[in-house]
């Protein structure tokens, strides 16, 4: 019974760990701890508690005692003669957290005796074990922490001039979007009134502001998540609402280690202003072992502990967001809101691709933009996976300039009236319009 109880005691430890719960965490190991007392010194229980005892130290900031737990999972191994990949993996991550506890010395020997163990345990696993040898071969170590200091805030970017009114107004010019918009609004006037309860004397409460924004390529999910940071730098909810825009390839690292440490720097970042997570789904596609999850877990913890100045908002397609969500049971209830952002419809193309040709002050014949128009609603009809919305208007009308550049170069003569007309040849058909001029 000791084995299950202690199996359940880690499993509670991590979920809570996962969820930002480090008390409930920190219980759930020393009852782990007791129900370990009966177990061999070899059984592999054992190292799963001492590895999660380290994972709650470097949450905790403690380098010495996370490293000195590592140092108990790798004996465990040792005594047990295991020669896995696993017994690899906790002498690296020993390794990287004896570096950083100060003691250069002996992390380098954990990640030489984690290169004489991937001997024969396939390519990969063996260049993560050298990748590892050799950064700590290099450059003085680092100095020793106790406990890690709270990450400054960086020097905030120029104030934007901007007010809400100016902000919403913004808003209210971007095409489609009306549930978007209404959502916004309604997230407005949540912060004003809390705003307003404060001067007044009232509580207010800490409120989490993160996001999640769903729907398709091109929709304006990312142009909407600026307005937003700036609408709430603009209501003082943060320092200066700068959005900071990244991919799974910026927070999750290649080697052990290391996803925590970028992903916490990328937080550090934003502070003061908006995480804008594109295709956020991806950090829990690679299965249950990917460090894209260490990297989830990270975020979810800086969600709840910035709360009051931090605003993380995660994109994607709608399907892959649900799985998302329930990858970490701790981040629905991290998030205020979801936006649903719809696919255009035709005639709202069309408005986008006459207000970029509006922008780039280029005149639009009359058969020209018939045309253009008719074109869009048949690439809209028969849109497939790959659609992208106001990404394939915008390289539609992209199209329309190449081709208006061959029409006026033709003659060898780069001048003349037609320089800023599109004329109706100018513009391809619709289905088949990447392939060449639609006549």
């Amino acid at each position: 019974m000791s084995v299950q109880r202690l199996r359940g005691y880690l499993a509670t430890a991590a979920t809570a760990a996962r969820e930002g719960r480090d008390a409930d965490a920190l219980a759930a190991l020393r009852l782990a701890q007791d129900a370990a007392r009966t177990l061999p010194a070899t059984a592999p229980e054992r190292a799963e508690l001492a590895v999660a005892r380290a994972e709650l130290a470097q949450r905790a900031g403690d380098p010495a005692a996370a490293a000195a737990a590592f140092a108990e999972a790798c004996e465990v191994d040792r005594a047990a003669s295991r020669v896995d990949g696993l017994a690899v993996i906790r002498r690296l991550r020993a390794a990287l957290a004896t570096d950083a506890a100060g003691d250069r010395d002996r992390a380098r020997d954990l990640a030489d005796e984690a290169v004489r163990l991937s001997a024969g345990l396939g390519d990969a696993l063996r260049a993560e074990a050298r990748t590892v040898r050799d950064r700590l071969e290099g450059g003085p170590p680092p100095a020793p922490v106790r406990r890690a200091a709270p990450p400054a805030t960086p020097a905030a970017p120029a104030p934007d001039p901007a007010t809400v009114e100016d902000l919403l107004a913004e808003l209210d010019g971007l095409i489609g979007l009306a549930g978007v918009k209404a959502e916004v609004r309604r997230l407005v006037a949540l912060a004003q009134v809390a705003q307003a309860r404060g001067a007044a004397g009232l509580p207010v409460g800490v409120r989490t502001r993160h996001l999640a924004m769903v729907g398709a390529p091109g929709t304006g999910k990312t142009t909407v998540a600026r307005i937003v940071g700036r609408l709430y730098g603009a209501l003082g909810v943060v320092g200066s609402g700068h959005l900071v825009e990244v991919t799974r390839a910026d927070l999750v690292a290649g080697f052990v280690g290391q996803t925590a440490q970028r992903t916490n720097a990328v937080c550090d970042q934003a502070l003061g202003g908006v995480l804008f997570v594109d295709e956020a789904y991806s950090l829990v596609s690679g299965g249950q072992e990917d460090f894209g999850r260490e990297a989830l877990a990270e975020l979810v913890k800086r969600m709840e502990d910035d709360r009051d100045r931090l605003v993380v908002i995660l994109a994607g397609y709608r399907d892959e967001m649900e799985t998302l969500i329930a990858a970490n049971t701790g981040l629905r209830s991290r998030l205020q809101a979801t936006l649903e952002f719809a696919d255009y419809d035709a005639a709202e193309l069309a408005a986008i691709f006459d207000r970029v040709v509006e922008r780039d002050h280029w005149t639009l014949t009359a058969g020209a933009r018939e045309r253009a128009h008719a074109a869009l609603a048949a690439l809209h009809a028969d849109r497939g996976a790959d659609w992208a919305n106001a990404r394939t208007a915008r390289s539609f009308y992209e199209r329309c300039l190449a081709h208006q550049a061959l029409r006026v170069t033709a003659d060898g003569v780069v001048a003349g009236p037609d320089l800023d007309t599109i004329d109706e040849q100018d513009v391809p058909d619709g289905p088949g319009w990447a392939t060449g001029p639609g006549r």
